[in-house]
């Protein structure tokens, strides 16, 4: 493989040379003097000094040059594919903002964390909810099609904390889908029918109201029916446009 430095390292850009034993350790360090990339190679007189070059021309031995130039051709080599990897997960979720925005609606407290795994040079997310939110984002990733699919480790704490992380390509998966949820959730208590949008409140009905007018119940269902089919926005044009007053139906 054949860098497209060569035999010249970026500006500033040094590798240091070390004799362990019968190997000798090759440490590419960038221009504020962070190791970057680490590599070996093996049959080096244990006797060799140690030396910091700025070129590769600086190594006099071919097989350690070579060396040298395999290591700088790994490192641009990661780089490359981590960018690859970065501009995937951009293409394909360019709303992250927006879908990260309404999944904190959906999951009160969520905590969502994007980063580099290093081993597998792609992006992964993280999702932890504690309490009451785990269980609403347990069932927001049960509800996936693929949410019982590899690349998702879940951890749950007897403190009921729960931390859900994502490859790559099952996080690029699990928003493409999570865009095409309405975003709406319907919760009943004894006496009551709550239509909402994550903790926000859009609607809501008592059974004394539904008992004392019986059509109401149709205008309930259509709501439902807009919230699940085209999500809570469109549920909140379709009351603004058509007052409770005027019930049944709604469009």
């Amino acid at each position: 493989m054949t860098s497209a430095h060569d035999h010249a390292l970026p500006d500033g850009w040094t590798i240091h040379l070390r004799a362990a034993l019968n190997l000798t350790v090759l440490t590419l360090c960038d221009g504020d003097g962070r190791d970057c990339e680490i590599g070996y190679h093996s049959g080096t007189d244990v006797g060799s000094p140690e030396l910091t070059v700025r070129a590769l021309d600086e190594i006099t031995d071919d097989a350690l040059r070579a060396a040298a130039l395999e290591l700088l051709d790994n490192y641009f080599a990661r780089r490359a594919t981590v960018h690859a990897n970065a501009a995937a997960f951009t293409a394909a979720v360019p709303d992250w903002s927006d879908l990260t925005g309404r999944m904190r609606r959906t999951v009160p407290g969520c905590r969502i964390d994007a980063d580099l795994d290093h081993q597998a040079l792609a992006l992964t997310m993280t999702l932890a909810a504690d309490g009451p939110s785990a269980g609403r984002l347990l069932t927001l990733i049960a509800s996936w099609p693929e949410g019982g699919a590899d690349g998702i480790d879940r951890e749950l704490t007897e403190t009921g904390a729960l931390t859900v992380r994502f490859t790559q390509t099952r996080a690029q998966g699990f928003l493409s889908w999570y865009r095409t949820e309405p975003g709406f959730a319907v919760d009943f208590d004894a006496d009551s029918v709550y239509l909402r949008d994550g903790e926000d409140e859009i609607a809501m009905w008592t059974q004394a109201e539904w008992t004392e007018d019986h059509l109401l119940v149709l205008g309930i269902v259509h709501a439902v029916a807009i919230g699940h089919t085209q999500g809570a926005d469109a549920l909140r044009d379709a009351l603004a446009r058509q007052p409770r007053a005027d019930w049944p139906p709604l469009p």
